[in-house]
C-alpha cells in the first residue's frame, strides 16, 4: 500500500489547508515544464505521485477511508513483525540447541573448558570469593549469561533495524534474512 503521507512529505495528522499547500508546492517544484530529458519524465512520474496523493489526501471520504486501510495495513505489518520476531528466536534457538548438542557429541566443551582452566585455574567446581568472602555464580555460568545477553541484544538491535528498514523502504528484511538461511 502506497503512503501517500510519505509522497507528499506529511504528517499524518496534518490540516487539508496544509496538504493543499504542500501538494502545489510539490507541483511547482517538479512541473515537468522546468526540466528536459529524461528529467522530465521523472518530475512527470512524481507529478502522477503528487496527484494521486492529493486525490485521496484532498478528499475528506477518501481520506478517511484511507486512513482507516492505513491503519489496518500498519497492525498487520506489526502483527507481522512480532510473528517474524517469534519465528526468528525460534530458528535461533534450535540452531544453538544443536550446535550446542554438535559440540557436545565431539568433546569440544570438554576441550574449551579445559583450555580455560589452563589459562585461568579455575575449573567449572570452583568458586569466586571476593575479599568480603561473598560467593558468586561459577564462572563459566558467567559467561553463558553475558553470552545470552550479547546474543539477545544482538537479536533486538536486528529486528530493530528490520522495522526501520520496513518502515521507511519496501524492503522486508525477515524474508531477506530468511532467503539467506
Amino acid at each position: 500500500m502506497k503512503n501517500y503521507y510519505e509522497i507528499l512529505e506529511l504528517n499524518e495528522k496534518a490540516s487539508d489547508e496544509i496538504i493543499k499547500k504542500v501538494f502545489r508546492m510539490h507541483v511547482k517544484r517538479n512541473h515537468p515544464d522546468l526540466f528536459e530529458g529524461i528529467e522530465k519524465e521523472k518530475a512527470e512520474l512524481r507529478i502522477k505521485e503528487y496527484n494521486e496523493a492529493y486525490e485521496v489526501l484532498g478528499n475528506k471520504e477518501k481520506k478517511k477511508t484511507y486512513d482507516n486501510e492505513l491503519i489496518e495495513s500498519n497492525n498487520l505489518l506489526l502483527q507481522t513483525i512480532k510473528e517474524e520476531n517469534e519465528y526468528l528466536k525460534r530458528v535461533i534457538k534450535n540452531k544453538n540447541e544443536a550446535i550446542k548438542e554438535y559440540l557436545e557429541n565431539i568433546g569440544a566443551n570438554n576441550i574449551l573448558e579445559e583450555k580455560y582452566e589452563m589459562e585461568t585455574g579455575i575449573n567449572d567446581n570452583m568458586y569466586h570469593v571476593d575479599n568480603d568472602y561473598k560467593i558468586y555464580e561459577k564462572t563459566s555460568e558467567m559467561k553463558i549469561n553475558e553470552n545470552i545477553k550479547n546474543i539477545i541484544s544482538m537479536i533486538v538491535t536486528i529486528v530493530l533495524i528490520g522495522i526501520i528498514l520496513m518502515i521507511f523502504t519496501d524492503i522486508n528484511i525477515f524474508r531477506v534474512f530468511l532467503n539467506v538461511f
